[in-house]
């Protein structure tokens, strides 16, 4: 077993794959000084496991033919994404099986916040990795990763670490880092507010798809958990009450540290889309990038409008309005009805 080349430590755990191998199973009887013992022999398959010796080299006595997950668990840290090992039908012969892990890597060392040595810490790699434990010294290593900028975080109980940012950008890539448990890290969520104390539902997004989400809003207040990783803007749009509301894009870190606010009362614009063709299939749009149409559908809505239809309690402002190939720029204005002619 080798990590970018180099023969590794540690043990390698095997667990079957395959569902239709047929192993024996049932009793086995035996005499001792006049007493008969039965043991039960299951034939369901049993994981497997095998160390690792000083150059990285491994065996395994009896394995049957299949696929297998294999699990390397070093000796710091935790255990790795698996990999599949596929072992033949040989007849009893010797088969050799290399396992290699490329990739990029991160290793590093938890604190608590004495600054002190923190075993058994969670830490956790964002985007989509796995997570792995740091060891009695309060060491650890993620491998096997694939390139790219990843956040690191470390979590005990209720202590966690702030997130590091590190950006591996080519096989064979290792940071390292080190992350200080706190009972105040930066924090992971915000508080939205609309204020006049409406309720409602919120559209949340954020530059990275894991901030994307809705949430509701009761007596004119939301907590919204921001996932990992972060991104460097937020933005909301919200329905209160039949109201409005389409933020604009903020500094994230700002956010996270003096929240949102909104006054669904200052929307009180409205369109309305007149016209002969009452054809439906009408969108409309921000110059922001709001699309009306999409925020409905998130609310329970339909994702796009109809001639006839009066789209009130807008903010006030500038909306690109298309159906088919036709688009127009109309301003809604305060306490306003604009009529939109769609043939004009």
């Amino acid at each position: 077993v080798t990590l970018d080349g180099v023969p590794v430590a540690g043990r390698l755990l095997w667990r079957s794959r395959s569902d239709e191998v047929d192993v024996p199973g049932g009793f086995v009887r035996s005499r001792s000084g006049g007493l008969e013992r039965v043991s039960v022999v299951s034939s369901g398959l049993q994981d497997l496991a095998a160390p690792l010796d000083g150059e990285g080299f491994y065996r395994l006595a009896s394995v049957l033919p299949g696929e297998w997950e294999v699990l390397w668990v070093p000796e710091a840290g935790g255990a790795q994404e698996p990999q599949v090992v596929e072992v033949p039908n040989a007849g009893g012969h010797v088969i050799v099986r290399d396992i290699a892990y490329d990739g990029v890597s991160v290793e590093g060392a938890v604190f608590d916040p004495d600054g002190g040595p923190a075993d058994r810490a969670t830490v956790e790699a964002f985007p989509g990795q796995p997570s792995v434990v740091s060891d009695s010294q309060g060491t650890f290593r993620m491998l096997g990763m694939q390139p790219g900028r990843y956040q690191i975080r470390a979590r005990r109980q209720q202590l966690r670490s702030d997130l590091v940012e590190v950006e591996l950008s080519r096989p064979g890539d290792r940071a390292s880092v080190r992350l200080h448990l706190s009972e105040e890290p930066v924090s992971d969520r915000f508080r939205l507010e609309l204020t006049d104390g409406s309720a409602g539902f919120c559209f949340v997004e954020t530059d990275t798809a894991s901030g994307n989400q809705v949430v509701q809003v009761r007596d004119g207040l939301a907590e919204v958990p921001v996932d990992p990783p972060l991104g460097e803007v937020v933005r909301a749009a919200c329905n209160a009450e039949g109201r409005w509301v389409l933020g604009d894009w903020q500094s994230l870190p700002d956010v996270l540290e003096r929240g949102l606010a909104f006054d669904p009362t200052a929307s009180t614009a409205s369109l309305a889309l007149i016209g002969r063709s009452r054809d439906g299939g009408v969108t409309i749009s921000t110059p922001g990038g709001w699309d009306l149409g999409q925020l409905r559908m998130w609310f329970g809505g339909t994702p796009t409008f109809s001639v006839g239809e009066t789209i009130a309690n807008l903010p006030v402002g500038t909306y690109l309005v298309r159906r088919g190939d036709e688009a127009r720029t109309v301003v809604g204005q305060r306490r306003r009805i604009t009529e939109v002619d769609l043939d004009a």
